[in-house]
């Protein structure tokens, strides 16, 4: 049968809830790879993959949530502040091309439209650092 064998590790001491724990992990990638099974049977079926991007490669579509800083237990009222997520496409596993694709779609271009650059405007102008970030990273995701 096809369809998706979720392992969602929600029990106390897993992966997912170190991410809200003080002195948690600080990242979780949750994404999906075909279940080959154990070379027994053919399952051909979806496997959800938690992990911390240590054990497992990135391949295929992904949802990342990470946090800059794992010094309390993250509540209702921190979450929203605290951490940041997104979601990325590995085809074949490759990374790299899929940052760049990011990169040049969507960073670089919101980037661009920013107008309050803080310490970095300069009378209501971009500073040359600025325009020295955007031009590397314009760079990079070519």
């Amino acid at each position: 049968s096809s369809g998706i064998n979720a392992e969602w590790p929600l029990r106390p001491g897993t992966l997912f809830e170190s991410l809200f724990k003080d002195k948690g992990s600080r990242v979780l990638l949750v994404f999906q790879v075909l279940d080959q099974g154990d070379g027994k049977e053919k399952k051909n079926s979806q496997k959800l993959i938690v992990t911390s991007g240590d054990d497992v490669p990135l391949c295929g579509a992904c949802m990342y949530f990470f946090r800059l800083s794992n010094e309390k237990d993250l509540t209702d009222k921190t979450i929203e502040n605290v951490v940041h997520f997104g979601a990325v496409e590995a085809a074949d596993g490759d990374i790299l091309a899929a940052v760049r694709t990011m990169l040049d779609k969507l960073i670089v271009p919101m980037l661009l439209k920013n107008g309050n650059w803080g310490k970095l405007s300069q009378n209501g102008s971009k500073s040359p650092a600025v325009s020295n970030f955007i031009v590397g990273l314009e760079d990079f995701s070519k």
